[in-house]
């Protein structure tokens, strides 16, 4: 038979007593508690906006790690923000944080070669990188602007008319795109392939040191057609197309300038459509700087193709 334990009244009023104080302590402890959170959260003035892709990246600032996707009050100061993620090429990049401002961290991580199209490949992916490249456009503020003042020239297109339509020749955007090792770079689309200089001309035109940008510049033709345009410059406006109205004012061609490049033989091709442009086609090419009589060129009078009446007085050039 176990034995009996009993409690005297003296012990008994001892462990309320006990009990009271701990109950005491316990709770002064959780106020301090409180107190330190509180002031620790109070110390946190700086907000950072976070949008990142891929959508499970680790996003690490000061080895503490952050969602992909969302707002957090922070320290003030100077950190670098890394952010990785398997089959992508990862990024660390400098983050000032400044008390009672937000900061942006809107980056899209480019993938591996063997990776590379993950994004076309992943509906869910691809939309996270146009919510990365949005934030970064609708970064419209003063504050944003004061930071890069370059944006109040851009986005840019040099667009003319020497094809006889509208052509853009390059543009210039900012924003964060695939290749950017920063939250802000300054891409040249150069649609011909010869106007990477003029791009860069046109930004320093701005009266901003460009050198405190990052600037990518992508082509978008085939190699080869670069190269031969280096070699034969006119080919940066080509086709040319050039209209004119007939008189039931619709539209018809007066004649065309394209090339052929074949065997390592360069020709330009003049394809008369009215019968009598031939001169006029030719004076195109040296309103263009440049001299007929340097190219080897074929003439095709294809006016048999159009039996529209040209009114002159409608004529455009």
């Amino acid at each position: 038979m176990p034995p009996s334990i009993t409690y005297s009244e003296e012990s008994y009023a001892h462990n309320r007593k006990n009990l009271f104080i701990l109950s005491i302590v316990g709770f002064c402890g959780l106020i301090i508690l409180a107190i330190i959170l509180m002031v620790i959260n109070l110390q946190k003035t700086a907000a950072l906006d976070i949008v990142v892709a891929p959508i499970n990246a680790t996003v690490s600032i000061d080895g503490h790690q952050f969602k992909t996707k969302e707002t957090v009050k922070y320290y003030p100061g100077s950190y670098t923000a890394e952010i990785s993620a398997d089959g992508f090429i990862s990024q660390a990049l400098p983050i000032e944080l400044i008390a009672d401002q937000e900061s942006h961290l809107y980056i899209a991580l480019e993938p591996t070669e063997e990776n590379s199209t993950y994004y076309d490949n992943n509906p869910n992916e691809s939309g996270r990188r146009q919510a990365v490249y949005d934030a970064a456009y609708q970064l419209g503020s003063d504050e944003y602007i004061a930071k890069y003042p370059i944006i109040q020239v851009l986005p840019y297109q040099n667009t003319d008319r020497d094809r006889g339509y509208d052509f853009t020749n390059y543009r210039i955007d900012y924003g964060i795109f695939d290749g950017c090792r920063s939250n802000f770079c300054i891409k040249i689309t150069d649609n011909v392939g010869v106007y990477q200089n003029e791009a860069i001309e046109y930004l320093k035109s701005s009266g901003q040191n460009i050198n405190d940008y990052e600037i990518i510049y992508e082509y978008t033709g085939p190699e080869e057609t670069k190269q031969l345009i280096s070699k034969y410059p006119i080919l940066k406006y080509l086709p040319i197309q050039v209209e004119y109205f007939s008189n039931n004012y619709a539209e018809h061609t007066q004649y065309t300038i394209n090339y052929s490049y074949e065997n390592n033989q360069f020709r330009l091709i003049i394809n008369d459509a009215s019968g009598n442009s031939h001169k006029i086609a030719l004076q195109k090419i040296e309103e263009l700087g440049y001299n007929p009589n340097d190219y080897n060129i074929i003439y095709n009078n294809v006016s048999s193709e159009y039996q529209s009446y040209r009114a002159p007085n409608d004529a455009k050039e």
